[in-house]
């Protein structure tokens, strides 16, 4: 990843960039709504000269996305540091910072194995790089042998939606 030189800026929804590179991170829906945008370092005089030329207001609300992210990226590191070595259990899982791969897989493991009686695990295929892509099922078996009511949620399916998996170990723990 290369945030170097990038800029996140708004403004209100008017005018158009189609002629320069931007990314929308708040995509415009309706007129008059502000929109966020990343800007290439290469492309801000002439984001900026189209702003100005149509009197678009506007102001940078990061000005430069790589150092936040980094800096992000620190605090995230000294936060998960508190628990560095241990696998990532029920009852000390830390929801305010990004986990990676290896923490998401124990936390689910451990809450199976903390509650067996509602949890069950299984894995049913393989990512591209072999990891294993596992089912956590929760729920009281049906004493009635009638099929119970369910709902399916998915997580982790691309990579810049780290908060669907957030909000996933976080539901699953309020549930389990």
């Amino acid at each position: 990843m290369c945030w170097s030189g990038y800029a996140l800026g708004q403004w209100p929804g008017q005018g158009s960039c189609s002629t320069t590179q931007v990314d929308f991170w708040k995509p415009p829906s309706h007129v008059n709504q502000t929109v966020d945008v990343h800007v290439p370092r290469d492309n801000l005089s002439a984001v900026l000269d189209l702003l100005q030329q149509h009197s678009i207001p506007y102001h940078t609300m990061i000005g430069n996305v790589r150092q936040a992210v980094e800096k992000h990226m620190q605090d995230n590191h000294k936060a998960r540091a508190r628990t560095a070595g241990r696998p990532a259990r029920v009852n000390d899982f830390d929801f305010s910072v990004y986990h990676e791969w290896n923490e998401i897989d124990d936390f689910i493991t451990d809450v199976q194995q903390t509650y067996p009686q509602i949890a069950s695990l299984s894995s049913e295929a393989a990512t591209f790089e072999g990891r294993s892509i596992k089912t956590l099922k929760l729920g009281k078996p049906s004493t009635s042998g009638e099929t119970n009511p369910a709902i399916w949620i998915d997580a982790a399916i691309h990579c810049r939606e780290w908060i669907s998996t957030a909000t996933v170990l976080y539901a699953i723990d309020q549930v389990s």
